[in-house]
C-alpha cells in the first residue's frame, strides 16, 4: 500500500519539522493528519512519526502506544516494521519493563538472519535485570565474541557481573583475563 501524493506532501511537510527539531509543531501538525482520512500504510507511517515526535519530547510513556499502533496496523514494509520492534523493545527496557523488552526483542530476533551485538547485549541486559543471569550469560558472551576487539567495555562488566553473580569465579577470571 502506498501514500497518496496529497498524503506524502503533508507527511513530508510534518517529518520536516521533526528533523528541524520543532518538535510540538511536528506532534500537533502529526495529530491533524492522523484525524484524516488515511489508508492502513498512511496511518501506521504517521503513528511512528508520532511516536517519534514522543521520543523526542522524552514523552516515552505517550510514545509506546503510538509505536504499538504502528505495528498493529501490519501496514509498514518489513524492513520498518522490525525496526520499530526493535525500537519499542528499547523504550521498554527505557522504562524498565524487562520483560516486555524481551518479548519484543524475540519477535524481532526471530526475523533476523544474524543478530547483531548491540541486540544480544539488549537481552543480556534485560535478562540480567530480571534476575535471570543464566540466560543472560550466552547472550552476553556472543555480543563480545562478535563484537571481538570492539567489545564495550560496559559489556564486558556486564559479564563478569553475570560470572560473579552465578558465583561462577573461573568465568570472572576469565573475563578479567586472568
Amino acid at each position: 500500500m502506498l501514500m497518496s501524493e496529497r498524503a506524502f506532501r503533508r507527511f513530508e511537510s510534518i517529518a520536516e519539522l521533526h528533523a528541524a527539531g520543532r518538535y510540538a509543531e511536528a506532534l500537533s501538525a502529526t495529530e491533524a493528519w492522523l484525524r484524516g482520512e488515511l489508508n492502513a500504510y498512511e496511518r501506521a507511517m504517521g503513528e511512528q512519526l508520532a511516536g517519534y515526535v514522543l521520543v523526542a519530547l522524552e514523552r516515552l510513556d505517550e510514545a509506546v502506544p503510538r509505536f504499538e499502533r504502528a505495528i498493529a496496523l501490519d501496514a509498514l514494509p518489513n524492513n520498518v516494521h522490525f525496526s520499530l520492534l526493535r525500537a519499542l523493545a528499547q523504550l521498554h527496557a527505557a522504562r524498565a519493563e524487562w520483560q516486555a523488552s524481551i518479548d519484543l526483542l524475540q519477535a524481532y530476533l526471530a526475523f533476523q538472519a544474524s543478530p547483531a551485538a548491540q541486540d544480544r547485549i539488549m537481552m543480556a541486559q534485560n535478562h540480567a535485570q530480571l534476575g535471570r543471569y543464566r540466560e543472560a550469560l550466552p547472550w552476553v558472551r556472543a555480543a563480545v565474541a562478535d563484537a571481538g576487539k570492539d567489545a564495550q567495555e560496559s559489556w564486558l562488566q556486564l559479564e563478569l557481573a553475570i560470572h560473579i553473580e552465578l558465583g561462577d569465579q573461573r568465568g570472572a577470571l576469565g573475563v578479567l583475563g586472568v
